[in-house]
Order: structure tokens, then sequence, then C-alpha cells
């Protein structure tokens, strides 16, 4: 659909364009520009969004400058083409006055706080009374986390060093904050710490190691 919407707009801009420059050649220039843009992009075809009024900005650019000469003229340099009639620049600026105005002025205008009072208001939906105390549960301070993750990663790879055995067949791996039995722990899996541990214990590591969070 956002191609087929390319299309339409670079058919508009290349018919308006052989009004602007007296050039058919434009026409798949536009054509061919928009269907790309749409097709890599995919713009929202949606009132409101600013997808669609800023391909119709670019475009009415593109005409003025055409309009203007400026896409054919060199600086000091003699035209190769005729300049564009005042037909062709009220239609130039026309369509640009126009694209600004649906990019920026009506985005505003229905987005405009006094336009929509009712449906503001009506946002927060029905409003229930209720008492904190029992909305929101105390918070068990013996439980709070004290106890970051750099410093649980070293207190487990202390711990596993205690054991040479272990240490030397072993790494900690990520560690990740869980609740275990009611309490918060820093648990990590054990893993081989080389290929070579790993064909020698195919059996597996012995499992995680866990330290406490809170304490």
């Amino acid at each position: 659909m956002s191609v087929i919407s390319g299309l339409i707009i670079g058919l508009l801009f290349g018919i308006l364009s052989r009004l602007v420059s007296g050039k058919w050649y434009y026409l798949p220039l536009f054509l061919i520009l928009n269907v790309v843009y749409t097709w890599l992009n995919l713009p929202t075809l949606r009132y409101g969004f600013t997808d669609i009024p800023l391909m119709f900005l670019i475009n009415s650019l593109a005409l003025l400058g055409l309009s203007s000469g400026k896409l054919l003229l060199g600086y000091g340099k003699k035209p190769r083409v005729a300049p564009a009639s005042r037909s062709s620049n009220v239609i130039a600026v026309g369509m640009t006055a126009l694209s600004l105005v649906a990019l920026l002025g009506l985005p505003f205008l229905t987005s405009f706080a006094g336009f929509h009072a009712e449906k503001y208001y009506a946002l927060p939906g029905e409003v229930t009374i209720g008492e904190f105390s029992e909305d929101v549960a105390a918070v068990d301070m013996s439980q709070v986390r004290r106890v970051d993750a750099r410093l649980a990663r070293n207190v487990a790879e202390k711990r596993l060093g205690e054991d040479r055995g272990l240490g030397s067949r072993v790494q900690v791996g990520r560690m990740s904050i869980q609740t275990v039995n009611g309490k918060l722990f820093w648990v990590g899996p054990l893993n081989h710490s080389k290929f070579r541990r790993w064909l020698d214990n195919r059996s597996g590591t012995p499992g995680y190691v866990m330290v406490s969070a809170s304490n």
C-alpha cells in the first residue's frame, strides 16, 4: 500500500513538473524516486502522522526549484531552458505552502488541548479511592538488596578459589538476581573453564553458585 501511495504522489508531481518545466522527462524521475522512497521507508498512511506531508513538502521544494530554474541553471551561465512562467511559480509556491500547512499547521490544530478537553478529561478513566497501607505492602528490610552484581561475582569467584579442584575446572557464568525460598540471591551457573575441561568432565559441573543479595 505504501508503494501505491508513492506511485500516486510521484505521478501527481510528475504531471506538475510537466506544467512547471514544460518537459516530460521529469515525470519518470519523480515517479521512480517516490516509489523507491516509499519502498525503503514504508511511511505511515494515517491521518495525524507526518510521513506523507513530508513527502509532499520534499516534492514541492523540488518543484519550486524547477520553477525558479535553480536546478537547470548554472551560476553565471546562460540558461539552457526558458525561465519558468508566473503560473508555474504559482503552482510550485502553492504546493509548497499547502505542504507546510499540512506538515506543521494541521497537527497543531488537531492536537490542541482546547479542542479535545473532554477527551483529555476522560483519559484517567474512573477514579477509585484506596488506602495506601492496604494497597502497598510493607518492604521487609532484611530482604533489601545490598550486594551488587560485581561484589557477588567477586564473592563467588573467591569461594571457587577456596576449592582448588573445583576452581581449576569451572568458572562462574553470568550472575542474575533471583528469589529463592522468599530470599534474594545472586545466582550464577558454573561453566566449564575450557573445552578440555569439558572433555574430562562430561557428566557436568556442580551446577551453580549462590550469593546472598541482602547480607
